[in-house]
């Protein structure tokens, strides 16, 4: 949507230029675009926040939890390593869902070059 509004702000741009009744909607198409794409990346801002509190809440307690009864060195590096890769599990898929994929190449003779 925030695409076709955008496009639609190029539109009436280019219109505007022969009548100036279009002119006024330039701004407004493009506001209406820049919203709609703001309000898109609310979900992921979420995601980020609550990912965020999680692991401070989990690295708060492993410290908690050492203030109470102190543990070793290598306990708490164990402890806190663990905490981090469960993290980095949790990000991979993401992570890759939202990277771009190299274009294949064309296929010729029906296999892939």
């Amino acid at each position: 949507m925030a695409f076709g509004s955008g496009l639609a702000a190029v539109a009436f741009g280019a219109l505007g230029a022969v009548a100036n009744v279009f002119a006024p909607w330039i701004g407004a198409m493009t506001t209406i675009a820049a919203s709609i794409a703001a309000y898109g990346l609310i979900d992921r801002r979420k995601y980020l926040i609550s990912s965020y509190a999680a692991m401070q809440a989990s690295l708060e307690r492993i410290k908690a939890l050492d203030e109470a009864s102190p543990a070793s060195l290598a306990d708490l590096v164990t402890a806190t390593e663990d905490l981090l890769d469960s993290e980095r599990r949790a990000w991979r898929p993401q992570m890759l869902a939202i990277q771009h994929q190299p274009p294949q190449p064309p296929k010729q003779g029906g296999k892939a070059a």
